[in-house]
């Protein structure tokens, strides 16, 4: 059964400096995902590791994407989170910060104990970068080891909720 390695990072910059150290040890980018509240600053990392531009399952594109986006910075909504890796399609679009319980259900749902992802959800509302790397159990020693070689708020291994 495949483990996920989560790590949360306060910069953008550590954040891409880990990932592009798990690339130096040969991880595969379709392993790595990355989640964020701030779009801007994960297009960023997104384009200095060579990921795909960041996603949010809420109808984002064209004009009216941009507009809703504009407003949800000018309102006081539930934030949503922005996602790139294979974890964008579950995690991309959560909604954080109120009553809906949204990124943490999705967590949950991806095999994160219900507490952590409480946590998470708290260090992504303050600015944090998330990095999930899902790989075999004896790889996800390597990635771990990876990740806290770099300025890391949190590392955590949980096993992956078959799906």
């Amino acid at each position: 059964m495949n483990q996920l390695v989560i790590a949360l990072f306060r910069t953008r910059q550590d954040t891409a400096l880990a990932v592009s150290a798990l690339w130096e040890r040969h991880f595969d980018k379709k392993d790595v995902s990355l989640l964020a509240l701030d779009k801007r600053q994960l297009s960023i990392v997104c384009r200095d590791t060579g990921l795909k531009e960041p996603v949010s399952r809420h109808g984002t594109s064209g004009l009216f994407g941009e507009i809703r986006d504009l407003t949800s910075s000018l309102t006081l909504r539930d934030q949503v989170t922005w996602a790139s890796g294979p974890a964008a399609a579950k995690l991309g679009g959560a909604e954080v910060g109120g009553k809906n319980d949204g990124l943490i259900v999705s967590l949950v749902g991806i095999g994160v104990p219900e507490g952590d992802a409480e946590n998470y959800e708290k260090l992504l509302i303050q600015g944090h970068f998330m990095v999930i790397v899902e790989c075999s159990k004896e790889r996800s020693i390597e990635a771990q080891h990876v990740l806290e070689a770099h300025p890391c708020v949190e590392t955590r291994k949980e096993k992956r909720v078959s799906t």
